[in-house]
């Protein structure tokens, strides 16, 4: 399959994706509930939405380059979601909710070298150009992001894991276990899409 059908056949599951994820934000924004953890759902798909969104768009290294930085919101509002709705499940009130100060903080510093590396690496005259003269470390700051967002995925499954250990019902144990399983195995598949080829398949597409 040539790269052209290949790259509209990952903008049109992207756009699938998107759209579900709004149809789904949307109908938890018109259901009128202003719960905590509603909000927080809401604010993940919103965030879901926007990366899909801009993966449809990846057609120049300014719009990667925003793809990325969405990206980067992901763990911390599945975290913020995940600690919000825990804490408000009857089981888990001892479950702290919110996002945690040091995640905004990392969230934050991560968006400030990702625009420090692309205005490092492709501002100036030459334009998108620049970039064959940038230094090495400059042009490998989003690949090392991109890692690390992934490996956020992985910690913003924590809280489950956490009240998986201290639940004492073996149904709830049974439930928050294919919760963890679930949530990884999505992520490995997510870490599978992004990695570049010939290891994944390059592209935000499963």
């Amino acid at each position: 399959m040539g790269s052209g059908s290949e790259l509209g056949s990952i903008s049109s599951i992207s756009a699938i994706l998107a759209a579900l994820t709004a149809v789904i934000g949307g109908t938890v924004l018109l259901s009128g509930r202003r719960r905590p953890s509603h909000l927080a759902f809401l604010f993940l798909s919103t965030s879901i939405f926007f990366w899909h969104l801009f993966s449809i768009f990846r057609t120049s290294v300014r719009m990667t380059y925003i793809a990325l930085g969405v990206l980067m919101v992901i763990p911390v509002s599945l975290l913020g979601f995940l600690r919000t709705f825990l804490h408000e499940s009857a089981q888990s009130r001892d479950q702290p909710g919110g996002v945690p100060r040091t995640a905004v903080f990392l969230l934050l510093t991560g968006e400030v070298a990702l625009i420090y590396s692309y205005a490092l690496t492709y501002s100036g005259s030459a334009g998108e150009a620049a970039g064959t003269a940038s230094p090495l470390w400059a042009l490998r700051i989003p690949t090392l992001l991109k890692s690390l967002t992934l490996l956020g995925l992985y910690g913003a499954l924590t809280p489950l894991w956490q009240v998986y250990r201290s639940t004492v019902s073996r149904v709830d144990k049974r439930r928050l276990l294919y919760l963890v399983g679930v949530g990884a195995l999505s992520i490995t598949f997510t870490a599978w899409d992004l990695m570049p080829q010939p290891f994944g398949r390059g592209s935000p597409a499963l």
